[in-house]
């Protein structure tokens, strides 16, 4: 698509460079969400309704599994655990993890 916006010399304009550029710094600029992404995902392909304030996920949904589920590295995970730990979306309780969907839909909202 972008290709076709070469000009006659075979360079990308100004412009071009500028949507890239929004583009690439729109996704690093959510990397720090993509756990509630993947959290909202998986609430919405078991969960036939998201009603109640806070949403609680089966116990077979573990660590390990949202882990396994997720396409961010090691370490970008477990941190993106402990940031939405600390804001009070996600909470472990009796070997669940709960979402609190207020918190959540607001941080995805940013």
């Amino acid at each position: 698509m972008i290709l076709n916006n070469l000009g006659s010399s075979g360079e990308f304009n100004s412009v071009d460079l500028y949507n890239i550029g929004s583009v690439f710094n729109y996704l690093q600029s959510n990397v720090k969400h993509r756990l509630a992404y993947v959290i909202k995902g998986i609430i919405k392909s078991i969960m036939k309704e998201e009603g109640g304030k806070v949403c609680v996920l089966p116990s077979c949904i573990t660590t390990t599994v949202l882990r396994n589920y997720s396409t961010i590295s090691s370490s970008a995970f477990y941190s993106n655990l402990a940031a939405l730990r600390e804001i009070g979306a996600i909470t472990k309780v009796d070997h669940c993890w709960q979402v609190n969907m207020e918190k959540l839909h607001s941080l995805l909202a940013e």
